[in-house]
């Protein structure tokens, strides 16, 4: 893509672009949930996601719960790894 071309990646098609990278010998890293957390590991699929979860936080506070939102990469920020 040259310039300021965009490209929309919907979600059958990320889950067919995380599918390929690990039949093709990729490593996939991705948000995950772990310990209560939402950290940057290794991901085997679209299925380690942290699809509809959410965090809250403030000063010294940090908790992951689940939302009926579907959303991705949108709803919280990636915490200490």
């Amino acid at each position: 893509m040259e310039g300021s071309s965009k490209f929309v990646l919907k979600v059958d098609g990320f889950r067919d672009l995380l599918n390929n990278l690990r039949k093709n010998g990729y490593q996939t890293i991705g948000p995950k949930l772990k310990d209560e957390a939402i950290v940057y590991d290794f991901i085997d699929g679209f299925e380690d996601l942290p699809v509809g979860y959410s965090d809250l936080e403030n000063n010294g506070y940090y908790r992951v719960h689940k939302e009926d939102d579907r959303s991705l990469f949108s709803n919280y920020t990636v915490g200490q790894n």
